[in-house]
């Protein structure tokens, strides 16, 4: 049968050969089909225990993969790689900025969107970073001024699943702090969470009847610190509804000694 249709297809090409030239580009090459197309190094050649040698991956988008209107969330997990001499050699080093932009290129190119992802820390950390950045040197020069940088309790509480809001937030809480560290004596620097205040962002995210926190806590917190009797409390967590500024201040020794209203690792 094999033999019968090889015939039918030389023949084929034979009468149309007589009709008028064929002339066949190919697009690709077995090589390029089967090579590596990864961002892992090609330079890593595997080893004994599993690890293969990258190879030729599939750049079909993965969501294309599921059934129509799956809703399955998609995951992407990045290995870094430090170079450690104790570590094998996998041909790069994670700290390398050509790797990083090689390894978000390759996802990207799978169909896998990492511009909002990314996007969220742009405005959360980023975005703060810069009017920061902006402000404070007019602060320095006239000798007053304060910051207040809105955080989330998301920085901290256990649960999550978002990889950006969350860590984005965690990271701004401690800008905040450092960033207080830094400016300590000249300019107070505030980190506060709204508490959970009904938005179009957290409505679908929580029931109607959970315990939203009242919107005006959040600016008559920003209020009071803005007026300079609280500036012992730069650089500590504040939340709008739990938190009784003034109650801090009247203990404010003990907040120093026991480190309260701050972001550590407990053991």
């Amino acid at each position: 049968m094999k033999s019968l249709f090889i015939a039918l297809i030389s023949a084929s090409l034979i009468s149309s050969a007589a009709a008028g030239t064929i002339t066949i580009t190919p697009t690709t090459t077995l090589a390029a089909q089967t090579s590596n197309n990864t961002s892992a190094s090609s330079s890593f050649t595997g080893t004994s225990n599993g690890n293969v040698a990258p190879k030729g991956v599939s750049k079909l988008p993965i969501r294309s993969l599921l059934y129509a209107g799956a809703t399955t969330k998609v995951y992407v997990h990045v290995q870094p790689w430090w170079g450690k001499s104790s570590h094998i050699n996998i041909g790069y080093d994670s700290a390398d900025p050509a790797q990083a932009e090689k390894q978000v290129k390759d996802m990207m190119s799978r169909g896998i969107d990492v511009d909002e992802w990314w996007q969220v820390y742009e405005v959360n950390v980023l975005g703060v970073h810069l009017c920061c950045r902006a402000v404070i040197p007019g602060m320095l020069e006239r000798g007053r001024g304060r910051i207040v940088i809105t955080g989330s309790g998301s920085a901290y509480l256990p649960g999550g699943q978002s990889t950006a809001y969350a860590p984005s937030k965690a990271a701004v809480c401690r800008y905040g702090e450092m960033l207080a560290n830094e400016l300590a004596g000249r300019i107070p620097v505030f980190f506060f969470s709204p508490g959970l205040v009904q938005t179009e962002l957290t409505a679908g995210a929580f029931s109607g009847d959970a315990a939203w926190t009242p919107p005006e806590l959040a600016p008559e917190l920003v209020r009071k610190l803005s007026t300079g009797r609280y500036d012992a409390l730069a650089g500590r967590y504040l939340h709008a509804e739990h938190d009784d500024v003034d109650e801090l201040m009247g203990r404010i020794d003990d907040v120093r000694e026991r480190d309260l209203n701050a972001i550590r690792l407990q053991r």
